[in-house]
């Protein structure tokens, strides 16, 4: 019995050096697999608002989706009620740069914004919730109607609000979800943008990298023109998306939604184009850049064409502003 006992001890530190040199691959297989399942992301990722750094990587982690802020302050809420439904105006989010409508009618309606004899039209969803729109022509007073189509193609007005306008934040208008750049949290444009900026080192990357994906994820279709020039295209981005066709407006719109959601403004802007076929209406956009100083400014993107990162005071195609939102 005591002749045994080296015997069983060499064992033992035989076992024990096969276990030293497996374990360590192991740990490499499992880390492996995490990578690759993703589990590993999600946790670095859960926390929002805040750029951590792990290891010698640093994790971009995007804000919280924007969504439209309103008080029911005297003075500042204006509703009406009509045979064709219930309607609101509220002026309570202008310092801000954008007003806030609710429509609730089966009828089509029209949010419409004049200022200094210019007129900006959008159409405006009779869902039961507030959109925001852009007070696109900056400061001044404005005035906010609602329209409602009747059965003779003409709008009338059920409603009208006369308010100023002294913006204090000429970004915020531009980060938000409206009529005609929709998205919200569990959006698919969402998903994919912020998937985006994670994975991309700086602002610039990152909207390069939606401007790639932008125009990769539908090709072009001529059909969709009629509905445009009717002047009620709401671009659907998940239509878009999982049908992969678009005219320019829903390039646009998506492009917007998808740098909207992760914190930087965005326009999208309506004008007429000259090409080789004449003079087109079209939509393209402008994003707010800001250098390694902290100085921002606009670059033109047109997601349509192709045309990323331009100075949009030499454009590299003939464009004629007609309206911003």
């Amino acid at each position: 019995m005591m002749q045994r006992r080296p015997e069983l001890k060499k064992a033992k530190n035989a076992l024990r050096r096969a276990l030293l040199c497996i374990f360590p691959t192991v740990l490499l297989l499992l880390f492996a697999v995490g990578i690759h399942s993703g589990k590993i992301n999600d946790i670095l990722y859960q926390n929002k608002n805040t750029t951590r750094i792990d290891g010698n990587a640093t994790l971009r982690i995007p804000p919280e989706v924007p969504a439209p802020q309103y008080t029911g302050a005297a003075g500042h809420v204006h509703t009406k009620y009509t045979d064709a439904g219930a309607f609101i105006i509220n002026t309570s989010t202008v310092a801000k740069g954008y007003l806030l409508a609710y429509g609730n009618t089966a009828f089509q309606s029209r949010l419409v914004l004049q200022k200094d004899g210019a007129e900006y039209i959008d159409p405006l969803p009779t869902d039961g919730s507030y959109y925001a729109f852009p007070l696109s022509m900056g400061d001044g007073t404005y005035r906010a109607s609602i329209t409602l189509l009747a059965d003779n193609d003409t709008f009338y007005s059920v409603m009208e609000v006369h308010f100023d306008a002294v913006i204090v934040d000429a970004l915020q208008r531009f980060l938000l979800p409206t009529p005609l750049i929709w998205f919200d949290a569990d959006a698919t444009v969402v998903r994919v943008a912020r998937q985006l900026y994670r994975d991309t080192e700086n602002d610039e990357a990152f909207v390069s990298a939606v401007f790639q994906w932008v125009r990769s994820i539908a090709r072009y279709d001529e059909t969709a023109h009629g509905d445009a020039a009717w002047g009620f295209y709401v671009p659907n981005l998940e239509r878009v998306i999982t049908e992969g066709t678009a005219i320019c407006t829903d390039y646009a719109a998506l492009f917007s939604a998808a740098l909207r959601c992760c914190g930087l403004p965005c326009q999208m802007l309506y004008g007429y184009v000259t090409t080789l076929d004449g003079t087109l209406y079209h939509a393209w956009n402008m994003v707010w850049l800001t250098d390694a100083s902290g100085t921002g400014a606009w670059w033109r993107y047109d997601p349509t064409f192709g045309f990323e990162k331009t100075d949009p005071t030499a454009p590299a195609e003939p464009l004629f502003l007609d309206t911003v939102q």
